[in-house]
């Protein structure tokens, strides 16, 4: 749209041939930008980390001194600072239930028991949504033992397989990686509210031997 309003502009000068040369340029530059006014890459928005802890310690102040209006706007600020952040969206869940908004406190305890299914408030948010939140089970098991077990990008704290273990409803990625036999594997499935759901990381082990 900027480079069609110069276009205009540089038909509007009539015989001023230095300035329908500087547009043409400024034209130019334009139309080569594929991504917009950003150079090269895509714009990706970064984390903030400290900023984002800062705005949930005063959503914290704000909380205990029964503000949960202000606590709300303080921790939607830390998770849009840092999602990966979880524990702004229970303290969003904790206070739109001081409100009485139940609906709005057992979505925001969905999203956090999804990014965090082995948080440390995990079975705290398990108990706040058993009376308010359909939850699924999700299990995950492995032939072989995983050095290293994560899902949706959260380590499980615990030797495989994991069993029923209750869930938000939703997409979960899981990923067995072993050193040793070089092996790393993703599996994804959606968990359906109320139903359950299985991860199995199914390996073997080949080998040759000469006689």
């Amino acid at each position: 749209d900027a480079a069609e309003e110069l276009e205009r502009y540089r038909d509007a000068l009539g015989d001023n041939d230095e300035e329908r040369n500087k547009v043409d340029g400024e034209i130019t530059a334009l139309r080569a930008r594929v991504t917009g006014f950003f150079s090269g890459a895509a714009f990706v928005p970064k984390p903030a980390p400290r900023e984002a802890t800062q705005a949930f310690k005063r959503g914290r102040k704000f909380f205990s001194k029964k503000d949960h209006e202000s606590a709300i706007l303080m921790f939607q600020a830390g998770f849009a600072l840092a999602p990966d952040m979880a524990g702004n969206l229970r303290e969003l869940g904790e206070s739109y239930d001081k409100l009485g908004r139940a609906e709005d406190a057992n979505n925001f305890f969905v999203r956090y028991l999804r990014l965090r299914p082995f948080g440390q408030n995990a079975d705290h948010v398990r108990a706040r949504l058993k009376g308010g939140a359909a939850l699924g089970t999700l299990s995950v098991g492995s032939s072989f033992p995983c050095e290293v077990a994560m899902v949706n990008r959260q380590l499980v704290p615990k030797p495989l397989p994991v069993k029923k273990l209750s869930v938000a409803p939703g997409y979960y990625k899981a990923l067995c990686f072993n050193s040793k036999y070089r092996f790393a594997q993703y599996l994804d499935v959606t968990v359906a509210p109320g139903a359950e759901a299985n991860i199995e990381f199914r390996w073997a082990i080949l080998q040759n031997k000469l006689d």
